[in-house]
């Protein structure tokens, strides 16, 4: 480590600061736990549709593409 400070690749400071915070919660949301069973059934039906119509797939990968049970 000396022969970093000495080449001038790294400095330390001093000054030491410590300072209070408040607790945070950090806890993800996780919002797919609140989704009714309609709910989840309607956002498969979604995906497939756009799946099936709207996204453009290879041709040859299309037999990868999965699509989600009702």
């Amino acid at each position: 480590m000396f022969k970093l400070r000495d080449r001038k690749i790294i400095r330390f400071c001093d000054y030491i600061e410590v300072s209070e915070c408040d607790d945070v919660d950090r806890r993800a949301d996780k919002p797919w736990t609140r989704l009714t069973p309609r709910d989840k059934q309607m956002i498969r039906k979604e995906l497939n549709e756009y799946k099936s119509s709207e996204m453009e797939i290879h041709p040859d990968s299309a037999k990868y593409t999965r699509f989600h049970p009702p």
